[in-house]
């Protein structure tokens, strides 16, 4: 009986270290995760950009929270339409640039890299 008891209150106060622990680490945590967002906000808007588009490249545009001009991909922060044209406020996509030439070589290495097969030549005896 006394074992049982022993037993219990153990995971019971284990339980409440595990508890009190996961709370004290997940308020760090998402505090950790909210500033580091509202840097990543700062410095996109540092670092934006105004492109001006025509309003018929816009329509054209099918994500309209990512463009792709002159073999770079941008984010959209914002956009202003006019009669003729759109000022679209940008910042470009670093890493996806990065991805995007990395998988190009890549793929590009492995085409070339790749051996051509012959056929297999049996010796007559």
């Amino acid at each position: 009986m006394t074992k049982k008891i022993k037993t219990i209150s153990l995971i019971f106060i284990t339980a409440f270290y595990v508890l009190e622990l996961l709370f004290i680490f997940s308020g760090t945590l998402i505090e950790n995760i909210q500033e580091t967002r509202i840097q990543n906000q700062i410095k996109k808007t540092e670092l934006s950009t105004e492109i001006q588009i025509s309003l018929h490249q816009w329509h054209q545009i099918t994500n309209k929270r990512e463009i792709k001009i002159d073999d770079a991909f941008y984010d959209v922060i914002s956009f202003k339409a006019n009669s003729k044209n759109v000022s679209v406020t940008v910042v470009e996509d670093d890493l996806e640039n990065e991805l995007r030439s990395y998988l190009d070589n890549f793929l590009l290495k492995r085409i070339i890299i790749q051996p051509i097969r012959k056929p297999l030549s049996i010796p007559l005896i």
